[in-house]
């Protein structure tokens, strides 16, 4: 079994002072066993591209010595100072000063069941690369299937970044003694593959790109596989070449009269009617050598004609924001296009106009009333009527209606029997009338004449109570309802003759309240 430890002091030493010649050169990710392996004393690191690296860890281990392991004949090795990541706490996160697609790693000292995950602050991680006679990985994890105990398995492993990011951070899931990594100065600054779009013309074929030859028109996809001439580094190019033939064009065309005289190509229509035109220069749909042939279909300016019948209203009739009033017969220039042909026509409009109903109201001018009377109304001058009010109408059914304080106004629409609508709106006069009169006798005798005792009211109180009490204030009567008439008992039995004490409070319908207290002459 392997193990790690921390080496003499000498030996560390020696590691300390070993200050190597950095190479800092790019390196093609199919040849990165040449490449620089970055140690940790040397962050910040800069590439010979110009990009600067820096180096931070949480938790992990700086391990002071070289260390390699084999896989698949390959030997894979560390330099000195190293980092260790040997738990699940630990992490080692390399930042760039620019952003970058794809980087190198060394691993080494590995056992079966580690793993390794790594993560970009932007884009997707992938593993490529990497030694398949001891790895294996899925997505952004890198997994170690090699032998256990020893001898441990080593690897490089391009990390490739569907986004250039600035930040790559690399765990461990903990297992076994853990890893030791170092960052290889092999990583390029974005280098997606590329995709051409390219159109000619068939007399251009045979058409040579990249060795591939094409000689056939259509839609042809071709791919380079070598270092792209546009990016400078790997990538895959792949060129859309689209091949148009020489063709025979028939074209279709239509104006209309006022376009006239139409030109084109040289060739001018000064008629109505189908003309066909003949251009071999170069199509204007491919740009390629062709014949082009026009069929061009000049339409005339037609006459329309109208016949509409409207009812009277303050809009009139509207027909190309002209507004017309009176009946009559119309000739008018449409300069917007035909709803037949497309083009200017010249419309004739026989209008007839109906005019709109008169209505009347019967009482014409009622005379006012009180807040809270319900009234009666009709109309005349339409054959159907809808009523609108500026307050609702509790009671709106057959033409009666609810009288609020002050002026109540009345909108009716009237409608005849040419379906012409007419409106007009009535004013009715209602007052709060809180007027009350009382009287001081009554004679509950049953003869017919003054058998009740009761209010006089003229309004529609809003509120109202009646109490009656006898001299010694015991209450005989009351009641909520300025309707309700007294007759002269208490529980079912007939007082006694003599005198009694009313107490009225009244709410009037617009708020105001009024008291009042007397006698009550009770007559046998």
């Amino acid at each position: 079994m392997k193990s790690k430890f921390i080496l003499p002091v000498l030996t560390f030493l020696q590691v300390a002072l070993y200050l190597p010649t950095q190479a800092q050169m790019s390196c093609d990710t199919t040849n990165f066993p040449t490449a620089y392996v970055i140690n940790e004393p040397d962050y910040p690191y800069t590439s010979a591209g110009g990009i600067t690296i820096t180096s931070s860890y949480i938790n992990a281990l700086v391990y002071p010595a070289a260390w390699a392991s084999n896989c698949g004949g390959q030997s894979y090795g560390t330099r000195a100072n190293s980092i260790w990541l040997n738990a699940t706490n630990q992490s080692w996160t390399l930042t760039f000063s620019q952003p970058v697609s794809r980087l190198v790693m060394v691993i080494s000292a590995t056992d079966g069941g580690e793993e390794f995950y790594f993560n970009a602050n932007t884009g997707t991680i992938t593993l490529s690369g990497y030694c398949t006679g001891n790895f294996t990985s899925t997505g952004n994890a890198l997994t170690c299937f090699g032998v256990t105990p020893s001898p441990a398995a080593g690897t490089y492993v391009i990390i490739n970044n569907s986004m250039p990011a600035t930040q790559y951070t690399v765990t461990h899931n903990g297992a076994l003694n853990g890893s030791i990594l170092n960052l290889l100065d092999c990583f390029s600054m974005g280098c997606p593959d590329v995709k051409i779009s390219q159109s000619i013309c068939q007399s251009d074929l045979p058409f040579t790109w990249n060795g591939k030859t094409v000689r056939t028109t259509g839609t042809h996809t071709l791919t380079d596989v070598r270092a792209s001439s546009i990016a400078g580094c790997d990538s895959t190019t792949t060129l859309t070449l689209t091949v148009h033939s020489n063709p025979q064009q028939d074209l279709q065309e239509t104006i209309c009269e006022q376009d006239l005289p139409f030109q084109w190509n040289g060739q001018s229509v000064t008629a109505t009617g189908t003309h066909i035109l003949t251009d071999v220069r170069p199509s204007e749909v491919s740009g390629c050598d062709s014949t082009t042939t026009l069929t061009l279909t000049v339409n005339p300016n037609p006459r329309i004609y109208i016949t509409d019948t409207i009812c009277e209203s303050p809009a009139g009739f509207v027909w190309n924001n002209q507004s017309i009033q009176a009946p009559g017969r119309y000739t008018l220039k449409d300069t917007r296009p035909s709803v037949l042909t497309g083009c200017d026509s010249i419309t004739t409009l026989d209008l007839t106009i109906h005019p709109s109903p008169e209505i009347a109201m019967s009482p014409e001018t009622p005379a006012p009333y009180c807040i809270g009377d319900t009234i009666a109304l009709s109309f005349s001058g339409a054959v159907s009527y809808d009523w609108r009010a500026i307050r609702p109408l509790p009671d709106f059914s057959k033409g009666r209606y609810y009288l609020y304080e002050g002026l109540n106004l009345l909108t009716v629409k009237g409608t005849n029997e040419l379906n012409c609508t007419g409106t007009k709106t009535f004013t009715i006069l209602a007052n709060e009338c809180c007027d009350m009169a009382i009287p001081n006798a009554f004679s509950p005798n049953n003869d017919g004449m003054n058998d009740f005792f009761y209010v006089i009211q003229n309004g529609n109180p809003a509120g109202f109570v009646l109490l009656i009490f006898d001299r010694w204030g015991k209450e005989v009567f009351q009641s909520f309802n300025v309707n309700v008439q007294w007759d002269g008992s208490h529980l079912g039995r007939p007082v006694e003759a003599g005198v009694y004490y009313y107490y009225i409070e009244a709410t009037c319908a617009g708020g105001n309240k009024t008291v009042k207290r007397g006698e009550i002459h009770l007559i046998r």
